[in-house]
């Protein structure tokens, strides 16, 4: 018997989704819970682990119950990572854009800098400069950490929405296995030898 999960045991399952909204991460929401429920001994060891495996398992959960209820979850998960896409890709362009325009702005303060024989102008123009490059060097590393995480993210939620459709592929086919004790032995043969066969397909994939 799989052991329950912690979170699930002590009926935390809002609060650390609550948590997990305002962007926390899992280490952080293992500490909060400790914090928060310093009265529950066994809280007192539960690790980002156990918060990724709840998080995991109720997003896998969450992806079974659309497929249930007749619904395509990988519809909307692809709007939401295609919206997600469009706006970093903006994120892009304006990153290149704000370059081009610093490089010009650079350029003229330097240009200013040179025809001047004040030392201290001078000086200050390298600041500016350096300075600006700094933030625009900046902005541009975090456009990367954000592709970064938004293909972390897609990677992660299809292959939840997969398992999804796996684990209920499973018990549609155990219910299917269930039903045909009814039929006669040649038929309920061939009922479970091409449920097999397609979970043997499955796993493939």
């Amino acid at each position: 018997m799989a052991k329950i999960n912690k979170i699930k045991e002590y009926g935390l399952e809002s609060e650390v989704l609550d948590m997990k909204s305002k962007g926390l991460s899992q280490n952080d929401i293992a500490n909060q819970l400790k914090l928060a429920h310093s009265d529950i001994i066994d809280l007192q060891n539960i690790s980002a682990m156990a918060v990724n495996r709840f998080l995991k398992d109720n997003a896998i959960d969450g992806y079974k119950g659309e497929i249930v209820a007749g619904n395509n979850p990988e519809d909307s998960l692809r709007a939401e990572f295609r919206d997600m896409m469009y706006e970093l890709d903006d994120e892009v362009h304006k990153s290149l854009s704000d370059s081009r325009k610093l490089k010009e702005e650079a350029n003229a303060i330097l240009e200013k800098a040179k025809a001047s024989e004040d030392l201290s102008t001078q000086i200050n123009a390298l600041k500016a400069v350096s300075e600006a490059l700094k933030q625009n060097n900046n902005s541009i590393e975090q456009t990367r950490k954000n592709w970064s995480t938004f293909v972390e993210q897609a990677y992660r939620q299809f292959g939840y929405m997969e398992q999804g459709k796996k684990e209920v592929n499973i018990q549609y086919n155990t219910l299917l296995i269930d039903i045909s004790k009814d039929l006669c032995p040649e038929c309920r043969k061939n009922v479970v030898n091409e449920i097999l066969k397609f979970e043997t397909e499955l796993k493939g994939d």
